[in-house]
This record gives structure tokens, C-alpha cells and sequence, in this order.
């Protein structure tokens, strides 16, 4: 019959040593096999966000909307579900809870770099130039390739006034990468505001023979006649300015009234008036709207004093 105690000490040593050694290594692998299983929470949470994704491509914002916060219901850890869920919002116009949930968004993916630029983009986007600053810095600081970080850090100068490294932080995008439309306007504008009309316009039709059909847009035809305005190249002015028709986007009363300083700078009060008048109805009380209709009005009234001064003597 076996007996334990009949071992040597040697041989009994060995018994335990493979008896809690095989038990703490059946509890240590039982553990590992349980984190490899598949958290049925996370599973359903990511299913979510992927399909929350594909109605964003989709457009479909409140259908995507509905899944990401679901999504973050079931897994609130997952980083795509609260930049989706951020992208909706921001979409909805509910701001303050889009920047909450990219700013989890960029803290549970670890910072990703995508993230972090959309995060500045809403933080300049809802004033806080600093913020989007120090956004796209950190970015920069691992991914100096990223030409949106260069591109957020040129925007955010740009709005505080420092033309001059705004302009250099865009050709640092622009050399990153050359065809992007959005920075090449705004480098555009950015030579206009220091001066530059003639470096400001050459860019303009640099991109235009990059991408013929950003010809079309308004925003481009916009930024193409403010420059000739400056130039004092009058009918080509107006012909950009007339080629705009509706293509501006109508809740944006700024663009609108870039319009309208070009024909007034031009002297050309009537349609300076007429396309004011159009953007009254939108924006009756926006507080630019109603200064620009004061100046018009005063603008007229001048007119109509030194014609009938004209007509009396």
C-alpha cells in the first residue's frame, strides 16, 4: 500500500511543489482562457460602431446617432462609439457633448491622431483657439507627417491673428501634401489679409488647375474675386462675384456678406443691396447683417444727396 510518509523528502517536496504548481498553473491558464473569450458586451458595442460608421458614410446621421449611443450603452470603453457618437452630435449642433465625447474618444484610443485633430478642429471651431493649439502640437510632437495637424495648427493661428506662422504652418501641410484645396484658400486668404494679392491669387489659380471644378464652388469664386477686388481688376470681380449665384452655403451669414462688401467696395451699391436684401430674410437679427444694412442704407443716402446737389445746380 502507498504511503506518503514512506517517501524520501526529496520525493515529497516534488509531490507538492507539482500539486500547487499544476494547481496555480491550471488557475493562471483557466484566467488567460478567460480573457482570450470573446466579452459579448464588446462584441456587441463594436458591431454597433460599425454599422454607426457605415451610416455616417451614408449620411444618415440620426440613424447613426441612435447606434453609437447604443454602442456606448454596451461598451462604454469603446473609443470609434464615442467619436461617432461626437461626430452626430456635433452634426445635431449640440456641441458641448460632441468635444465631451471625442475628448473620450482621443483618451481611450490612446490619442490617436485623427481624433485629436477633430477634437481641435471643434475646439476652434466653438472659439477656444488654445485648445485647438495645444491639440494639434501634441499630434505634432509623434506625427510631424500629419498635414491636418499643420493645417489645424495654420487655422488656429490664423484666427489669433498670427498671419505670419499661420502662413508657414500651411506650406508646411501644403508640402506634406500639395493637393488640398481647403489649405491652399486659406493660405490665399491669408496672403490677402498681410498684403499679397497678387501671391494670394496665384495660389488660388494653382489649385484651380490642380482641380478644375473647385472653379465651381463658391467658395472659391468668393476667394477669387475678394483678391481681383483688391487688385482693382473691376469686371473680372464682377464676374467672379456674379458666377457665386447661390453656391455659398445660406447658413453661413459671413460668407454672405463677403458678397456684399466685395459689390460695395466695387461701388456697385445696388447689388451690394440686392444681395443683402436676401440675406436679411435669413439672418434678420444677426448683429453683422444689421451693421452692413446701416452702412448701405447711409452708403444710399450719400448717393442720393450728392445726385440731387448735381441736379440743383
Amino acid at each position: 500500500m502507498f504511503s506518503y510518509l514512506h517517501l524520501s523528502k526529496t520525493a515529497r517536496l516534488w509531490i507538492v511543489v507539482l500539486l500547487f504548481g499544476v494547481g496555480e498553473g491550471s488557475s493562471i491558464g483557466c484566467r488567460a482562457i478567460e480573457k482570450r473569450l470573446p466579452d459579448s458586451r464588446l462584441v456587441r458595442g463594436r458591431q454597433l460602431s460599425s454599422r454607426g460608421a457605415d451610416l455616417l458614410r451614408r449620411s444618415r446621421f440620426s440613424d447613426a446617432e441612435a447606434l453609437f449611443c447604443e454602442a456606448i450603452n454596451s461598451c462604454p470603453n469603446d473609443d470609434r462609439a464615442h467619436w461617432g457618437y461626437a461626430t452626430t452630435l456635433w452634426n445635431n449642433n449640440q456641441r458641448q457633448s460632441a468635444i465631451h465625447h471625442m475628448q473620450e474618444a482621443v483618451r481611450l484610443s490612446g490619442n490617436n491622431p485623427e481624433y485629436a485633430v477633430r477634437l481641435g478642429e471643434m475646439y476652434l471651431a466653438h472659439g477656444d483657439q488654445e485648445g485647438a493649439e495645444d491639440e494639434a502640437r501634441q499630434v505634432l510632437k509623434t506625427h510631424r507627417d500629419r498635414a491636418d495637424a499643420w493645417a489645424l495648427l495654420g487655422d488656429a493661428q490664423f484666427q489669433r491673428n498670427d498671419l505670419n506662422n499661420s502662413i508657414e504652418s500651411y506650406h508646411r501641410a501644403l508640402l506634406i501634401q500639395p493637393d488640398y484645396p481647403k489649405v491652399q484658400l486659406a493660405v490665399a486668404e491669408t496672403y490677402r489679409r498681410v498684403g499679397k494679392p497678387n501671391r494670394s491669387l496665384a495660389t488660388i489659380d494653382r489649385m484651380i488647375d490642380m482641380h478644375p471644378a473647385t472653379c465651381k464652388t463658391g467658395e472659391t469664386q468668393l476667394a477669387r474675386a475678394k483678391t481681383l477686388v483688391d487688385l482693382n481688376r473691376r469686371q473680372e470681380a464682377i464676374i467672379a462675384l456674379k458666377a457665386i449665384g447661390d453656391s455659398l452655403p445660406i447658413d453661413d451669414p459671413m460668407l454672405q456678406l463677403d458678397v456684399v462688401a466685395c459689390y460695395s467696395q466695387l461701388g456697385e451699391l445696388v447689388d451690394a443691396r440686392m444681395s443683402l436684401g436676401r440675406l436679411v430674410q435669413l439672418h434678420p437679427s444677426h448683429p453683422h447683417v444689421v451693421a452692413f444694412q446701416n452702412q448701405l442704407d447711409h452708403s444710399f443716402a450719400h448717393l442720393a444727396e450728392r445726385e440731387g446737389a448735381l441736379m440743383n445746380r
